[in-house]
């Protein structure tokens, strides 16, 4: 709850909402509950900063508390989960060393970024854009469906169905946290 008005400055409002979101999610995190994974939903209206206060802001966070963790990035294409990794990158470039001690490694691109002398990065894709190869402790999905005419068609959302159980699901680590983020 402190991280998001201080990387955010002037621009921040604190919310109920965004207090909620801050420690619920941190809770979440750090519960270990022994199962292969978890998975915690989140449906709110639009205009409530969900994805601010989460995916924008979030993996930086975690990278600093936590900075082995792998994090998958995910959307409903692939310009907005590479906003998501962007915005998460400008806070470890003007916060992370000061806050956690960390800094951007050697793979510095678009949808991914590494940390110097960790393992930890985070990697965007648009939900369709495959992740292959690519092991995650947490996952952060947001906005999966595009809009109402995807999430009312029976074969988008099988062909959304079939990419998480083929693809996104087998890249979870043990233990692994998976967010999902979406409007009702």
């Amino acid at each position: 709850a402190e991280y998001l008005p201080y990387v955010h400055g002037k621009s921040w409002k604190r919310t109920r909402m965004s207090r909620y979101l801050a420690s619920e999610m941190q809770a979440f995190l750090e519960e270990d509950t022994g199962h292969a994974y978890d998975i915690l939903v989140i449906e709110a209206p639009p205009q409530h900063g969900k994805s601010l206060t989460l995916t924008e802001s979030l993996p930086s966070w975690i990278l600093g508390k936590w900075p082995e963790k792998r994090i998958i990035l995910g959307s409903y294409n692939d310009e907005t989960a590479e906003r998501f990794c962007r915005r998460n990158k400008e806070k470890v470039t003007a916060f992370g060393e000061k806050l956690f001690n960390i800094q951007i490694g050697r793979i510095n691109r678009a949808t991914e970024f590494e940390l110097e002398g960790h393992l930890g990065r985070p990697i965007s894709r648009g939900i369709m854009g495959g992740v292959t190869g690519n092991p995650a402790d947490i996952m952060i999905i947001d906005d999966g469906i595009k809009n109402r005419s995807e999430a009312d068609s029976p074969s988008y959302r099988s062909k959304l169905w079939d990419e998480w159980q083929n693809s996104f699901k087998s890249r979870l680590a043990a233990h692994a946290k998976v967010i999902v983020i979406g409007t009702p």
